[in-house]
């Protein structure tokens, strides 16, 4: 027959199992903070530059735009200006395709998640 723990013996090893998640949990939240705060200023980085690049390109594709017009202008700038709209908008949907293509393999935070899932199996084994 199983015999059934002192009250006290399960207040306290309740305790110290609610103590080891509070201490896993602080130092798993450690470790994204630490994660973030190193990968701030590369993101930031990253941003304004793609901001800056966005810009100029931006600015080219109008004069660029702008020239192909007056140039094919005798014809029928109309027409020429369908055209190079059609361009950019298929420009446009395979940049955002590949982006998107990107986005779905990314992997952020690999030392997080590569320790929470530690966690969880470690978990997970404790409670069979």
């Amino acid at each position: 027959m199983i015999e059934s723990p002192a009250p006290g013996q399960l207040v306290s090893t309740s305790q110290r199992i609610l103590s080891g998640l509070h201490m896993m949990f602080v130092k798993r939240l450690e470790l994204l903070l630490l994660e973030l705060r190193e990968e701030q200023p590369r993101l930031l980085q990253s941003l304004l530059l793609g901001l800056a690049a966005g810009l100029c390109l931006l600015m080219a594709v109008l004069c660029l735009t702008a020239f192909i017009v007056v140039l094919g202008s005798d014809f029928s700038p109309l027409l020429v200006l369908g055209i190079v709209t059609v361009i950019y908008a298929l420009g446009g949907l395979l940049s955002c395709r590949k982006l998107m293509a990107l986005v779905k393999n990314w992997h952020a935070l690999p030392a997080t998640r590569d320790q929470f899932a530690k966690d969880r199996e470690g978990i997970l084994q404790v409670m069979k």
